[in-house]
């Protein structure tokens, strides 16, 4: 499996069998050019799309017809199975930003979540299917999200082999969220790798004894 992430939260996950995922596509300028990472220009047969917010739901970046996922439920798509977790974008119970749905991937063997723009710890059941997950993508820029402390303590929780964490600032940013450095202080320099690519591959990257982040460059800066 191949993960590349195109920046903020967007990735595309590619299965052996060649089946894509492309998740929470944002639109190139968002919020009169806040969010201004390069557009995304790929193809997919499946889009996810945690909420409905410009810089998570440009459906119009990804070509080849793919079939869009938006609510929570279970979905079995090109032989794919997807789990749509409802939970929310604030600690408001939506009131402030609205809900967020998780979405996780089971395919060649491993068990991927996205958690969107996650902006509470969620509940105890949902932690519950999340525990052990092979891959983690974890918005840590807080403000909007979850931050680098809160990112942490849930990574704890859930206990994933790999992490990779997304929705912080950079060059390509200028919502007010903290840079990665926040959460490298946070989760520790010795269980961190800056691949300095954009792509995660699970085959020839592996994984490791214990929980690892995997920093990945922005594909569209």
């Amino acid at each position: 499996m191949k993960i590349v992430w195109f920046g903020h939260s967007s990735f595309k996950i590619t299965t052996r069998d060649d089946i894509s995922i492309v998740t929470d596509p944002y639109e190139s300028g968002a919020f009169g050019g806040a969010l201004n990472y390069k557009p995304i220009d790929t193809n997919a047969d499946i889009i996810t799309i945690s909420h409905s917010h410009a810089d998570h739901n440009f459906i119009q970046a990804v070509s080849g017809n793919p079939e869009v996922v938006r609510e929570s439920g279970e979905y079995t798509i090109k032989g794919i199975k997807i789990i749509g977790l409802d939970t929310y974008h604030d600690k408001s119970k939506g009131r402030e930003r609205g809900e967020n749905v998780i979405f996780i991937f089971e395919a060649d063997e491993l068990r991927i979540a996205h958690l969107g723009d996650l902006g509470c710890e969620p509940s105890p059941n949902i932690i519950d299917v999340l525990k052990g997950v092979d891959i983690l993508m974890i918005p840590v820029g807080g403000t909007y999200t979850i931050n680098a402390k809160e990112a942490r303590d849930l990574i704890e929780k859930i206990a994933p082999r790999i992490v990779i964490p997304m929705h912080f600032k950079t060059d390509a940013v200028e919502f007010p969220i903290d840079k990665i450095d926040a959460f490298i202080s946070e989760f520790g320099k010795d269980h961190i790798k800056n691949l300095n690519t954009s792509t995660y591959d699970t085959e020839t990257d592996g994984f490791p004894e214990e929980t690892q982040a995997i920093i990945l460059k922005p594909l569209r800066m």
